[in-house]
């Protein structure tokens, strides 16, 4: 009488190779470990990866653009600090009881104020980039896809765009026309500090949409990529002790296979 073992054989190969995949599975603590595993599961996670590195990109993009504006407007909060004390010796200057001495030595603290908010709009600057002498708008990339940018208008506060270059407190009528001219350039700066605040305002919601989107990405990636560990473990388990019981069958077959030949050579 023949004893088919085959049976056992391939239930030991399956089992086998299960118990191999959820071990496999529960010590990566991913799902798809290779291409065989989900081709199209593959495909979404790889395209979700991309997606979530351009996503943290960007926001690191916006939070820099952050940090640049936020260099701006220190100086340009120095540079009105720097006009309202001109305002203030402009003010003094203008009254008809000063001396000219008194107007002389008023003055040359007003040059080295003009002097020293003309020095601040040429130096200020972030990774080399000067923020408050106009010239280009700056496109800060704030999405993973192409097209997905925020732009910063150029800012000019230096003393020639806020009209004060060639004001002077040296006499009365001077003072008088300083006086006019800062007060211009004051609500120029005002507006160029709004415009930068506003930015300001943007970037932190963009970083913020940012920041949620990566979150759920993330998710996405995890639900369609990681281990079920409870499971995986329970397959694991359930797999093991077929694995043994295939065994035990195969080796009790074997054993009264080799019976049976005993009794026949006998």
């Amino acid at each position: 009488m023949a004893i088919d073992t085959s049976f056992s054989t391939r239930a030991i190969e399956a089992y086998s190779t299960q118990l191999s995949g959820a071990l496999e599975r529960l010590s990566t603590g991913r799902r798809i470990n290779r291409a065989s595993d989900n081709p199209a599961g593959l495909a979404i996670v790889e395209k979700l990866n991309a997606q979530l590195k351009g996503i943290e990109q960007a926001e690191r993009n916006v939070r820099q653009g952050m940090g640049m504006l936020q260099v701006a407007e220190g100086g340009i909060s120095t540079i009105g600090e720097a006009l309202a004390r001109m305002r203030e010796l402009a003010v003094q200057a203008a009254s008809g009881e000063l001396t000219a001495e008194d107007r002389a030595v008023l003055g040359k603290e007003f040059q080295e104020l003009r002097a020293e908010a003309g020095r601040i709009s040429e130096t200020t600057e972030y990774n080399q980039k000067r923020l408050l002498e106009g010239g280009s708008a700056t496109n800060i990339q704030a999405g993973p896809n192409a097209g997905q940018q925020i732009t910063v208008e150029a800012v000019n506060v230096t003393p020639n765009a806020l009209g004060i270059s060639t004001a002077d407190i040296g006499t009365q009528e001077q003072a008088e026309s300083a006086l006019s001219s800062i007060d211009t350039a004051i609500e120029r700066l005002s507006q160029e500090q709004a415009k930068v605040g506003a930015a300001e305002n943007r970037f932190s919601f963009a970083a913020e949409a940012l920041s949620v989107a990566g979150e759920n990405t993330a998710s996405s990636i995890s639900t369609t990529a990681d281990t079920d560990y409870a499971l995986e473990a329970a397959a694991a388990i359930r797999n093991r002790l077929l694995l043994q019981a295939s065994v035990s069958t195969l080796f009790k077959s074997n054993t009264e296979k080799g019976r049976i030949i005993n009794l026949l050579v006998e």
